[in-house]
């Protein structure tokens, strides 16, 4: 049953969704779903905090997604452009 749930996952929506949320500045490096309470977890990295931010927001605008949060953020100070990775949670209705 799990495997089914997971194919059962409104996955075209949920990708065109995050599609339409993210801009050149953001890369998204994993999605992982959590069925059982319908969240999504979000992992990639950011140009800047600003970028960042206006991602969340766009992601909350979204009709599927509802409880957007950044969960965590850390600067990568190794790299000289100093971009943001980051892990947010958002559900899906």
């Amino acid at each position: 049953n799990a495997i089914l749930d997971q194919i059962n996952l409104p996955w075209e929506a949920l990708f065109d969704s995050i599609e339409h949320a993210a801009t050149e500045e953001i890369a998204l490096l994993s999605l992982q779903p959590n069925i059982a309470n319908r969240s999504l977890r979000i992992s990639g990295e950011a140009k800047n905090m600003s970028e960042l931010l206006d991602f969340v927001e766009a992601l909350e605008r979204e009709l599927i997604f509802e409880n957007v949060h950044l969960l965590n953020y850390k600067i990568k100070q190794d790299n000289p452009h100093r971009p943001i990775i980051f892990l947010l949670t958002a559900a899906w209705v």
